[in-house]
C-alpha cells in the first residue's frame, strides 16, 4: 500500500486525479489510524491507493489514478474494478467519481 501525495510538478505545488471516494477525516475509523493511514492494506493487484487533501482540509481520497489503466482494460472495466475494491475495503457499496485535488504547498 502506497500513500501518496500526488505528482509534485515543482516544490510548492501538490494535484492527482483519482477515480474513488472521498472522506471526511475521522470517517471509518475502524479502518484508518488517526494519521490516515489504513489499518490493513488494499490487495496488490488493485493499485488503490490512499491520497491526502490539502493539509488544512481534513479530507482522504481513496482510489485508483487513471494512469494506471491497461491496454486490455476498459473505462467500464476500470470503474467497476475500482468500485469492487471499494467495496471489499470498506464493506458497503460507495458512490464512485472522478476526483481532483490542486493546491500551493509552499
Amino acid at each position: 500500500m502506497r500513500t501518496r501525495q500526488g505528482f509534485v510538478s515543482n516544490s510548492s505545488s501538490v494535484s492527482f486525479t483519482i477515480y474513488g471516494v472521498s472522506l471526511e477525516e475521522g470517517e471509518f475509523p475502524e479502518l484508518f489510524t488517526e494519521w490516515g493511514d489504513p489499518k490493513e492494506d488494499f490487495p496488490r493487484d488493485s493499485k488503490m491507493n490512499i491520497y491526502r487533501g490539502s493539509p488544512y482540509s481534513g479530507v482522504l481520497y481513496v482510489g485508483r489514478e487513471w494512469c494506471t489503466i491497461e491496454d486490455h482494460e476498459t473505462g467500464l472495466q476500470f470503474k467497476n474494478s475500482v468500485g469492487a475494491a471499494i467495496k471489499d475495503f470498506f464493506g458497503q457499496d460507495m458512490n464512485c467519481c472522478v476526483w481532483k485535488e490542486g493546491y500551493y504547498n509552499g
